[in-house]
């Protein structure tokens, strides 16, 4: 049987789940320089698994095959379009420091740590700082790293969504598909109008997804400091803020860019 060439997992004691396995995949084929494709013998079944849609690997054990992969990754591509908010294209690279010393040094730190994450998606992450500080550039870079296999969504717009769901007699489909979907980033916690029936649907959200963190993997943003968080929500704000299962990143430094480059034009 073929087995794929990986790293070596970051905690031995940690299950290789289907983010885990994908990400494997992807090292895998970047390795070889040829894009995430299925081969299949002339029976059509892929030849890695044999249909059975799991292979062993020297460096994971059993990890799901490549043809399970893509077929996950076509369904979560539905649920992507369908629910995600409007984004530019991003890049982590294009995020350039500014300000003085510190300022520079918390957004060098905070990129080097999500281009790092990135290739193996296996903590939840909070970002807080102020407004301008960059927050959303960074989750809709991850976005765009991530493909299909991340939903990006603003807290303004999941609010939006659960009304309309709410008036479309649609509001168990929605919050299925956005509470299981592997990877979440959701943008902005505190900037939508904190009414009391979308705040506890996302409450919703993250407590299904704390039970299983490392199955869903969930990154969230906001411009709150931690007693604002609690304030907006303590439950909400206890799970995000837990690094047992998450990494915290504050950018107490950084300054809004666009105040400086108002202040500062060239």
């Amino acid at each position: 049987m073929q087995t794929v060439m990986v790293r070596m997992r970051p905690d031995d004691t940690q299950e290789i789940n289907k983010i885990q396995s994908w990400a494997a995949w992807r090292q895998f084929f970047n390795a070889e320089g040829l894009p995430m494709e299925v081969a299949r013998g002339e029976d059509g079944e892929c030849i890695r698994c044999n249909g059975e849609g799991w292979i062993n690997s020297l460096e994971y054990g059993d990890i799901r095959c490549i043809c399970d992969i893509l077929s996950l990754e076509a369904r979560y591509k539905q649920v992507s379009i369908t629910y995600r908010s409007r984004f530019e294209p991003k890049s982590l690279d294009d995020l350039q420091p500014w300000g003085d010393i510190a300022s520079e040094d918390e957004i060098i730190t905070t990129v080097d740590y999500l281009k790092e994450w990135v290739q193996w998606p296996d903590r939840w992450v909070h970002i807080q700082g102020q407004v301008g500080s960059g927050k959303s550039h960074m989750l809709t870079a991850l976005a765009c790293e991530l493909g299909h296999w991340a939903l990006y969504i603003t807290a303004a717009d999941l609010e939006s969504r659960v009304f309309q769901a709410l008036k479309d007699d649609s509001l168990e489909d929605v919050l299925d598909s956005i509470k299981t979907h592997p990877i979440l980033l959701i943008d902005d916690l505190g900037a939508d109008y904190s009414s009391g029936f979308p705040k506890s649907q996302l409450r919703k959200i993250i407590d299904y997804r704390y039970l299983l963190p490392h199955d869903y993997i969930t990154v969230t943003t906001t411009n709150l400091r931690r007693p604002e968080l609690r304030d907006y929500d303590m439950r909400i704000s206890d799970r995000v803020l837990d690094d047992k299962i998450g990494h915290i990143i504050r950018l107490d430094n950084v300054k809004s860019w666009r105040t400086q480059h108002n202040a500062n034009p060239k």
